[in-house]
């Protein structure tokens, strides 16, 4: 039984060929991805630490526009709001290990809709006042470097995009594949003096 090679899911400049090896290929770097980051756990590590003097507050007034497609397929539609978000460049200290490290990150606290009003009062005393601990995420290599955002790449986002979805394209290349196999065009052999025609006079 040979391989129909009709191109891939009706796209001609694809083969099967190639879109069962892209497939393959996808696949196992998903999964040599995850093996990698499980057996590693190459993760930043991360302490408790304390939010000092020195932190600045800020409040923007942002004009922001929300797009959508009504049903999916609908012209594009645009609505524009406002909203109140609030930032802070923290002054936060920690210790690793008994020793102590001071830090300073810009981060997003939080955005309010326009019509609940300003929230740069909420931040400084309910959500990041001065005193409150907050997670603090360090480089092994020098825990000097530090954060407040966890930034390293959950593992689990790659193993989905390569290894998911490139184990759903390989499925479907093998059944398509199947398909085009099973569906085998009929052969009608044709002898020499024998003619398919309306017969008729002359």
């Amino acid at each position: 039984m040979g391989w129909r090679d009709d191109g891939f899911l009706g796209v001609s400049w694809l083969s099967m060929k190639e879109a069962f090896g892209i497939s393959f290929f996808a696949l196992i770097t998903g999964l040599a991805i995850w093996a990698f980051s499980y057996f590693s756990e190459e993760v930043d590590p991360s302490t408790i630490g304390t939010v000092e003097e020195g932190t600045e507050y800020y409040e923007y007034y942002m004009e922001k526009e929300s797009c959508s497609r009504q049903g999916g397929r609908g012209p594009r539609v645009c609505n524009t709001y406002y909203e109140y978000d609030c930032t802070a460049d923290v002054n936060y200290t920690y210790s690793v290990n008994g020793v102590s490290y001071q830090g300073r990150d810009s981060v997003l606290v939080t955005s309010y809709p326009s019509s609940q009003g300003g929230c740069l009062e909420d931040v400084r005393s309910t959500l990041l006042p001065i005193g409150i601990s907050v997670n603090v995420y360090y480089q092994e290599d020098d825990h000097s470097k530090s954060t407040l955002v966890d930034r390293s790449i959950d593992p689990v986002i790659w193993t989905f995009c390569c290894g998911v979805c490139g184990g759903i394209l390989l499925l479907t290349s093998i059944l398509v594949s199947i398909k085009n196999n099973n569906s085998k065009p009929e052969l009608v052999q044709i002898s020499e003096g024998n003619y398919w025609g309306q017969k008729g006079s002359l």
